[in-house]
């Protein structure tokens, strides 16, 4: 979710792709540490470690870093690195909240169901879905028991959902419209979903090839044939809402309901029109001024004419 964040932060898709590329050696880099984590981990003898005295069973291995740093390290290291993971992990919940609640309520509600939205309303829908994601989140911390495959699965549905639509953006952005990045949601969710996940109790509905019916899992790279699934669909349905609305096949303004097409719509072309006409004199014509937006009273010239023969467009 971060690195979503810091990409729409940046004011120019140029600058998104360089610190796609530059986080790329970025992520390297930061897998090397918890890489000879795991390696000293795998090699140690936990069997013979004071207070552990036992091997790492498969539920614990999950937990390595933390078994990593109480009883492999000094207690002055296990004291720190432990509160620093604790305040990772508050720092990660918080931010995690207030920025889905506030995706939503600004990319969601307002950029495509309620434009005209006030500032108190947007507000008020802002501490509602606060409230509706922190009680999803803490139903998901009682029922799952654990932060790894959490963790896990958010970079799941992250590549097989948000990944097609981040993609494209970036490197389409005159191509893709709302319409496609809906229909690309829901086709990557529900194929996931169909896909089964065994630790949520989700049975796979599509059985891919090489699936194991003993273990119930999925040896097919499904995850990925979801997410081109989601990839083709957004460029199908972004290509064909933007032919179908250019063309003329669709009216702007009665069917485009997300207002991806502004610049088709009759009411709006009538609305600039009024504004710009608002530059006009009764009794002549303003000539243009260095300062964009203002008009200069001084510079009124006379015309017998009418207004509206003199105005081009």
């Amino acid at each position: 979710m971060g690195y979503f964040q810091r990409i729409f932060s940046m004011k120019t898709t140029k600058g998104a792709q360089i610190l796609s590329v530059v986080s790329f050696f970025g992520c390297i880099a930061m897998a090397v540490p918890p890489a000879f984590i795991g390696v000293i981990a795998k090699n140690t003898d936990w069997s013979s470690i004071q207070g552990f005295q036992r091997n790492v069973s498969e539920s614990e291995g999950e937990i390595i870093l933390p078994l990593v740093l109480r009883y492999l390290t000094p207690n002055w290291v296990s004291f720190v690195g432990l509160g620093a993971i604790s305040a990772a992990v508050m720092s990660s919940a918080d931010a995690s909240i207030l920025s889905s609640s506030s995706m939503f309520s600004r990319n969601i509600y307002k950029a495509a169901f309620r434009p005209k939205a006030s500032d108190r309303e947007m507000l008020w829908v802002l501490r509602i879905t606060v409230i509706v994601i922190a009680t999803c989140g803490a139903i998901v911390a009682l029922t799952v028991g654990s932060v790894y495959y959490l963790s896990y699965l958010c970079a799941d549905l992250i590549y097989v959902i948000l990944f097609p639509q981040l993609l494209l953006i970036i490197h389409w952005p005159h191509g893709v419209n709302t319409y496609g990045c809906l229909v690309s949601y829901f086709v990557g969710l529900f194929l996931r979903i169909l896909g089964g996940e065994k630790r949520l109790g989700i049975p796979a509905v599509l059985k891919f090839p090489y699936y194991d019916i003993v273990t119930q899992t999925q040896k097919f790279p499904f995850k990925t044939l979801c997410m081109l699934c989601a990839l083709s669909a957004h460029m199908l349905t972004s290509t064909a809402a933007r032919f179908l609305f250019e063309r003329g096949y669709l009216d702007a303004d009665k069917c485009d309901i997300l207002n991806s097409f502004p610049h088709l719509s009759r009411t709006n072309s009538d609305t600039r029109l009024d504004k710009e006409s608002q530059e006009l004199s009764l009794s002549g014509i303003y000539t243009k001024t260095d300062k964009q937006g203002t008009v200069n009273i001084a510079a009124v010239t006379d015309s017998t004419h009418d207004v509206r023969s003199n105005y081009v467009r």
